[in-house]
C-alpha cells in the first residue's frame, strides 16, 4: 500500500508564498487608500466643527474675526474661540493626518500654548471684519462669493511642523497649505463649508486681504510630504 505524503514540497511552498506576496501587494494599497479617506473624513468633521466656532464667535462679535498673528500665543486664532468656551478640545482644531506636533511638552491642561499648532488661518494682527463687502470683492471690483474666500486650511512649515498661520500668497515657505490628504488639502470657507482641494482648484480661489482691503487670488503652491 503506498503511503500518503503530508509534507509540502519546496515548489509548492515556493507558490503559496508568491501567492500570498501578490494578494498583500493588492491590499496594501487599499488599506493605506482606505487609511487616507478616513483621515480626510476626520479633518473635515473637525473643520466643519471649527467654521461653526468660527460663526458663533463672528456672531458675538459683529462679524468679526481674530484670525491669526505671526506673534505670541495670544494672538492665535484658536485661543478667543477656547476663551468664549466655544471649543475645549484643542484636537478638534488640528488635522488628525500630520502627526508631527509638538504637544507632548505641554501641560495636559495647557490649552492655551497648545493652539500655536492648529489648522492655519489666513492671518492678519488685527484680526478681520466681515461687515459690510469690502472682503467680497477683488482688485478688479469683481464680486466674490462667501463660498469662494478661504479663512484656513491644513498648514505647515517649511520644516513641515503644524502652525496656526496660513499664507496663500507666491511668498514665504511658513503656514502654507500642506498636500497631506494623498493629493488634496482640505479648506474651509467663509460660509462655513470645507472642501477637499487640488493645488490648481486652491489657486482659482481668493482670500482676504492683510491689509484690509478686498480680496486677493491665491498664488501658493502646496507643500507636499
Amino acid at each position: 500500500m503506498k503511503q500518503q505524503r503530508s509534507n509540502f514540497t519546496l515548489t509548492e511552498l515556493l507558490a503559496v508564498i508568491a501567492i500570498i506576496a501578490i494578494l498583500a501587494g493588492l491590499l496594501i494599497p487599499a488599506i493605506n487608500g482606505a487609511r487616507v479617506r478616513a483621515k480626510t473624513a476626520a479633518c473635515l468633521s473637525n473643520q466643519k466643527q471649527v467654521t461653526a466656532f468660527i460663526n458663533a464667535y463672528m456672531n458675538e462679535e459683529n462679524q468679526y474675526f481674530m484670525s491669526a498673528g505671526a506673534g505670541s500665543i495670544w494672538h492665535t486664532w484658536g485661543y478667543p474661540l477656547h476663551r468664549r468656551n466655544l471649543v475645549q478640545d484643542v484636537k478638534v482644531l488640528r488635522c488628525p493626518a500630520i502627526v508631527n506636533y509638538s504637544s507632548t511638552s505641554y501641560q495636559p491642561d495647557d490649552f492655551d500654548t497648545e493652539v500655536a499648532e492648529t489648522y492655519g488661518a489666513v492671518y492678519n494682527d488685527a484680526g478681520f471684519d466681515f461687515r459690510g463687502t469690502k472682503y467680497l470683492y477683488d482688485s478688479n471690483n469683481k464680486q466674490i462669493s462667501p463660498t469662494q474666500l478661504v479663512l484656513g486650511a491644513c498648514a505647515v512649515d517649511s520644516d513641515k511642523k503644524p502652525v496656526h498661520l496660513l499664507n496663500l500668497s507666491n511668498t514665504a515657505a511658513n503656514g502654507k497649505p500642506f498636500q497631506i490628504h494623498g493629493n488634496f488639502c482640505n479648506i474651509f470657507f467663509l460660509d462655513g463649508h470645507s472642501e477637499s482641494l487640488q493645488e490648481a482648484d486652491l489657486q482659482k480661489k481668493f482670500y482676504p486681504n492683510q491689509t484690509g482691503t478686498g480680496a486677493t487670488r491665491i498664488a501658493a503652491e502646496f507643500l507636499t510630504e
